[in-house]
């Protein structure tokens, strides 16, 4: 290694820095720093600083592979892991890399900025026409503005930013109301969006990707509608027309939808609030839609929790083993129904659990058109269909 001495340094200092880097012929040091504190009488914040500003050391081996300049040690435990190293990177090529990287990601970022802002200026100036909007669409539109529309009515927010809310009882259903809305240009990604939520690569096929429940959206002009005049004439649209017969199918699909998520929402919560290994198939699937017929959400939970409490009796007895048990627990939500309807039994609704709100598709349906209070949760599908 090779000294570089700074200049106007005393001698003392000069000495305290060639004992601090002197090494044996098996390249180990020969001072310790406790050694060189006691003899010349210094602390280690003293011996530290001197060192620091006394001095740098150069390797005779080692290079950066950049710039091909000698590399600076930082100290003795810098110099220990380096040193059967050929080839380190020096740190003005590691800051300089820094920023190159840092420049590109700002270059990426105005470019995201700008395409997004492009793709807004030309989803606005297109005025849709409001009469084209299907029965479906005009649902999850309002249940999207009800709940991530901005204070100023300009934007709606991005549906995680909702903390505590739902726009639907599951991740899944979440995820198909909003790529149908986007796939249908009813709305579209704001340039507001965080950086987080849009994975922008320069030289994608389609420029970006993003997360549908992360981002930010805006929505069309329909004749020259006012977003609150917009949102008043879609609530006073789908009352009127809830009860026309060519709207009945689609309000039935997503009455059998809603109320399935809801009960493998709450059974996926019992699964993991019992410790249990079961992932539901096309079997729960089946087993739940029939019983949904019969019994509201609000009463299928007793079954739910009933069968994961079996499942968890039958693992503590060593019955079964925990997979064994929890592969039970929807056979035996299905023969507690069967049982049930067949003895007339008079199964207590059950109250909603703050981890499973109500979302805001459901709010609209029910609560607001149907008038009937959380009525996906508290009715069976044929209440509903009378209802309705």
């Amino acid at each position: 290694m090779n000294l570089i001495f700074s200049p106007n340094i005393t001698d003392l200092e000069k000495e305290i820095c060639q004992k601090y880097w002197e090494l044996d012929k098996e390249n180990n040091f020969i001072h310790t720093a406790k050694d060189l504190c006691q003899e010349y009488q210094i602390n280690n914040t003293q011996l530290s600083k001197t060192l620091e500003r006394c001095c740098l050391v150069h390797s005779d081996t080692i290079q950066c592979p950049k710039c091909l300049s000698p590399y600076v040690f930082k100290n003795r435990t810098d110099f220990k892991n380096t040193k059967n190293t050929s080839s380190t990177t020096c740190r003005q090529c590691i800051q300089e890399e820094i920023q190159k990287r840092q420049q590109e990601q700002h270059r990426l970022e105005l470019k995201r900025y700008q395409y997004l802002c492009d793709s807004a200026d030309s989803f606005l100036s297109k005025e849709l026409n409001y009469d084209d909007l299907t029965f479906l669409d005009k649902l999850y539109l309002l249940s999207l503005i009800k709940m991530c529309i901005s204070e100023d009515l300009s934007y709606l927010d991005s549906v995680t930013s909702r903390l505590n809310q739902k726009l639907t009882p599951s991740q899944d259903f979440s995820a198909e109301l909003l790529k149908h809305l986007y796939h249908n240009n009813l709305i579209q990604i704001s340039p507001d969006s965080t950086k987080e939520s849009i994975d922008w690569r320069e030289n994608q096929v389609d420029g970006f990707s993003f997360y549908l429940e992360r981002v930010r959206w805006i929505i069309p002009n329909f004749n020259g509608l006012r977003t609150n005049e917009f949102i008043e004439k879609l609530e006073k649209d789908i009352k009127n027309s809830i009860n026309d017969t060519e709207n009945h199918q689609a309000l039935y699909d997503i009455f059998k939808r809603s109320a399935l998520e809801e009960c493998l929402s709450y059974l996926t919560y019992k699964i993991n609030e019992y410790n249990l290994n079961f992932s539901a198939g096309e079997k729960t699937r089946y087993v739940f839609n029939k019983i949904l017929n019969d019994y509201a959400v609000s009463q299928v939970y007793y079954f739910i929790d009933k069968g994961c409490r079996d499942a968890v009796a039958n693992y503590s007895k060593g019955t079964y083993s925990k997979k064994h048990a929890s592969n039970t627990i929807i056979g035996s939500i299905e023969r507690l129904s069967e049982r049930a309807t067949l003895e007339n039994w008079q199964i207590k609704s059950w109250n909603r659990i703050k981890e499973l709100p109500q979302s805001y598709l459901s709010i609209v349906i029910f609560d607001l058109i149907l008038n009937k209070k959380d009525g996906g949760f508290n009715f069976s599908l044929n209440e509903l269909v009378l209802f309705s």
